[in-house]
């Protein structure tokens, strides 16, 4: 039966490669792809997604379910191979299993390329459409979803950290013999509470449900998308409205975008939101 498990946790690790490899190959021809969209020098004529951050993004969120996987098949063979190297192993994994500590890097990591790739693409095609008409100061760039990025990307991290320490200390305490907290044996779903406090802090949101299998969360500034059929990946769009909206005033789902990637995964494009000041 051992042997049967072992072979059973190097299908479930040649999986998880698999599922990480392609996640990555995807993940950045989506990203390449949103690079390619193309701006006509005219001001009538340039589109919304010249200037948007959120559709442009690398994805690392995806395929870093692929090394969660890994991570856990691992953990099982050292389990049954040595006991005792068991909890060691599970301290040492553990940041493979917290979805903050994936959010942190994603976010990270996008800030970077926000601030090498998107940001100069962006102020040369706001610059070549408005300069006549608004001036030099189109021609500046905006940095700010830079910060966003890198502090929500930051935040996740400490959030990460904070669980790990937690997890080290109940690890220690339980091989030292003393009484620990039991989890749970069925996993507590991804709420909009656990995601968005990275993205919106203290800040007061509101939940607006958009199609049959999408719901966002916002503070009238940034957006956050929830999928019912995918509860291990959200999207982020900082910066999200033109100006700050009032969320107390109510908020609207509206068709804006006919494209492609501004659907769910069942094809609506009711994925905007119409609000006040």
């Amino acid at each position: 039966m051992g042997g049967l498990k072992h072979i059973d946790a190097v299908q479930g690790i040649a999986d998880g490669m698999v599922d990480f490899i392609s996640g990555m190959a995807t993940s950045t021809i989506n990203f390449a792809t949103s690079l390619a969209v193309q701006c006509d020098t005219q001001e009538d004529m340039i589109g919304d997604l010249c200037y948007e951050i959120g559709p442009r993004t690398l994805d690392l969120i995806t395929p870093m379910i692929g090394l969660r996987k890994i991570a856990g098949h691992v953990a099982v063979i050292a389990d049954n191979v040595c006991t005792a190297a068991s909890a060691p192993l599970d301290m040492v994994l553990y940041p493979f299993f917290d979805i903050n500590m994936a959010k942190g890097i994603h976010n990270v990591v996008n800030s970077l390329l926000v601030l090498l790739i998107q940001m100069p693409s962006i102020t040369i095609a706001r610059c070549a459409a408005h300069k006549s008409t608004a001036g030099v100061v189109m021609c500046l760039p905006d940095i700010e979803p830079v910060f966003n990025l890198f502090v929500s990307g930051v935040r996740y991290i400490g959030q990460g950290l904070d669980n790990w320490i937690n997890v080290i200390s109940i690890v220690v305490q339980k091989v030292i013999g003393m009484d620990v907290p039991t989890c749970s044996t069925i996993a507590a779903g991804f709420t909009a509470a656990n995601y968005s406090k990275g993205v919106f802090g203290s800040q007061q949101i509101s939940v607006v449900g958009l199609t049959k299998n999408l719901y966002s969360v916002t503070d009238g500034v940034h957006v956050e998308y929830f999928s019912h059929t995918n509860r291990f990946e959200n999207k982020i769009m900082y910066n999200a409205f033109p100006m700050q909206i009032d969320t107390r005033l109510g908020l609207a789902s509206v068709v804006y975008s006919e494209y492609v990637n501004q659907r769910d995964d069942t094809g609506s494009a009711r994925t905007a939101m119409m609000g006040c000041r």
